[in-house]
């Protein structure tokens, strides 16, 4: 089992009839996964990218995302025609930390943020309209009760403005082309 689709990657063996088996026989065997001097789990969670992703890039993402049990560090081998097979590529922690102050911000607040819930967050404190296709969440437990971004209402931008946007953008795109 390579796991590369076939027409998607280079060397893509799994069709599309197989994928949905394969990838729920990777599931399963990465749920099972343990370290055999102690029996523990290696693998905490295990998501379908349609679980952890949306969007117009979809089909980019990885086809299954895992997340090591604290206790481990897992490796991740990039394959590719511009790796050689063993060629490390990648370490990854599902702990991290992020920093955010201000006037409205509760103090001391600890969070259980994912990464995506970062851009969101962001922009609704930069008072800006969150686009409808954005992953996460805006973390209003951030806020201070009582304080104006706290009583914000999270406004989700609709397709109508993201199509004038994308066409305003164009426009000032061409309009820099033709002063060249």
């Amino acid at each position: 089992m390579t796991g590369r689709r076939a027409g998607r990657e280079k060397e893509g063996a799994v069709s599309p009839e197989e994928y949905e088996d394969v990838r729920n026989e990777l599931i399963k065997v990465l749920k099972e996964l343990t370290y055999p001097e102690t029996g523990k789990k290696v693998i905490s969670r295990v998501y379908k990218k349609e679980e952890a992703y949306h969007g117009s890039q979809m089909d980019k993402m990885p086809d299954v995302i895992y997340i090591a049990n604290k206790d481990f560090f897992v490796r991740d081998f990039f394959v590719d025609d511009e790796f050689n097979d063993s060629e490390f590529c990648a370490a990854h922690n599902a702990e991290g930390i992020y920093i955010v102050h201000g006037k409205d911000i509760k103090p001391g607040k600890k969070d259980n943020a994912w990464l995506l819930d970062i851009m969101p967050t962001i922009l609704f404190i930069l008072g800006c309209r969150i686009p409808k296709e954005a992953d996460g969440r805006v973390l209003k437990d951030l806020f201070l009760r009582g304080s104006e971004l706290a009583n914000r209402k999270v406004e989700v931008q609709n397709e109508d403005e993201k199509r004038a946007k994308d066409e305003r953008a164009r426009i000032n795109d061409l309009i820099k082309e033709i002063k060249l």
